[in-house]
């Protein structure tokens, strides 16, 4: 593995496992979060290995299928990104299960540590997440059209007999 995929993972890692939900306790005032009783335990528990799970099966899926890797930061390429399209796998689910499993991840730190700030942070978060993956998406599907438009054009005068 090279030491650009490894510094991909490690900033994964760091921003999204350990400093949002850092982020979201320091926000919250630093509560103390030993004793929270057994149903938002389990909520808490499912959410974080729910959302976990779903994100390492999403890296790993890309790895091996899209032969590549999902992080960039602030435009700027960490490491190689896929090389193909991916719709199976966790893809199947929906078309950016890597969000979804983070976002799920640190939903079960809403529930564990139940202050409004926590969830102020969720949703100034997501919020962005989401406001900039449909923004991307949104160009890429613009530049689809166009390059589907170009085709069109060069092949108009093209016959089938």
């Amino acid at each position: 593995m090279s030491s650009r995929n490894i510094l991909g993972y490690l900033l994964g890692a760091l921003l999204f496992v350990a400093l949002m939900p850092t982020l979201m306790w320091l926000a919250s005032g630093m509560p103390q979060i030993v004793h929270i009783g057994a149903l938002r335990a389990s909520v808490t528990g499912l959410l974080i290995i729910g959302g976990l799970s779903l994100s390492v099966w999403t890296i790993v899926y890309m790895k091996r299928r899209g032969k590549g890797n999902p992080m960039d930061a602030f435009g700027h390429e960490v490491a190689p990104r896929t090389q193909h399209l991916m719709t199976e796998g966790p893809y199947r689910l929906n078309r950016n299960p890597m969000l979804t499993g983070t976002l799920t991840y640190l939903a079960g730190f809403v529930v564990w540590l139940w202050t409004w700030q926590s969830a102020v942070v969720w949703v100034a978060f997501s919020s962005s997440c989401c406001c900039r993956w449909s923004a991307r998406k949104s160009a890429c599907d613009a530049t689809s059209e166009r390059n589907m438009m170009h085709t069109a054009d060069a092949h108009a005068g093209f016959r089938h007999y």
